[in-house]
C-alpha cells in the first residue's frame, strides 16, 4: 500500500513538473524573425489623371546655394512610366523626360498634361519615375562635406494651377553587401 501511494505521488509530481515546464517554455516571450524577399519599392504608385489635370513631378536640392568648394551637383532624371513599366512617350515617340544637375538650392520639374493624351472621358494611368544620383562627398581641408539632400515631390494640379492633391514619395531601402 505504501509503495502504491509513493508511486502515485511520484507520478503526479512528475506530471505536474512536466506541465509547469511546458507552460513556462510555451508562454515564455519569444523573438520572431522574418524575412521579406522583396525590397521596398522606391518612388510612387500609379496615379490616374484625366482631361483638365496635369501631373507635375519636382526635385529640389535642399542644400545651401553653392560656394566655390561645395560638392558636385546631384544628377536627377525625371520621367513617367505606364502601367507596364514602359517609358511614357510624346505622340512623336520621344520619351517625356528631363535630366538636370542640381546644385544646392536649385530645383527642376516635369509636367504631364492629360489634355495632350486623352480624349473624352478617358483616364490616363501613369507612374512618376524619379532617379536621383547623389554626388560623391568632397573633402575640403580637414572636413568631409556630404552631398546635398534632394527631395522629390509629385502633385496633381488642375489646369487652372490649383493643386488637387500631393502624393508621398516612398524612399528606397539602401541595400549593401555583407562585409567579407
Amino acid at each position: 500500500m505504501r509503495n502504491k501511494r509513493t508511486l502515485t505521488i511520484a507520478t503526479t509530481t512528475f506530471v505536474l513538473l512536466g506541465l509547469a515546464a511546458f507552460g513556462f517554455f510555451r508562454y515564455l516571450p519569444q523573438t520572431v524573425k522574418a524575412f521579406n524577399p522583396q525590397p521596398d519599392p522606391p518612388g510612387y504608385g500609379l496615379v490616374g489623371i484625366t482631361n483638365g489635370q496635369t501631373l507635375r513631378v519636382t526635385v529640389v536640392n535642399t542644400g545651401d546655394p553653392p560656394e566655390p568648394d561645395t560638392p558636385n551637383p546631384a544628377r536627377v532624371v525625371l520621367n513617367f512610366r505606364d502601367g507596364n513599366g514602359n517609358l511614357f512617350r510624346n505622340p512623336d515617340g520621344s520619351p517625356i523626360r528631363r535630366i538636370a544637375f542640381l546644385k544646392g538650392g536649385e530645383s527642376t520639374s516635369l509636367d504631364l498634361n492629360a489634355d495632350n493624351f486623352v480624349r473624352g472621358n478617358q483616364r490616363l494611368t501613369v507612374r512618376p519615375d524619379i532617379r536621383i544620383q547623389q554626388a560623391d562627398p568632397v573633402v575640403v581641408g580637414d572636413r568631409l562635406l556630404p552631398p546635398d539632400p534632394c527631395i522629390p515631390s509629385a502633385e496633381v494640379i488642375d489646369n487652372n494651377g490649383r493643386t488637387q492633391f500631393m502624393m508621398p514619395f516612398i524612399p528606397a531601402v539602401q541595400r549593401t553587401a555583407a562585409p567579407q
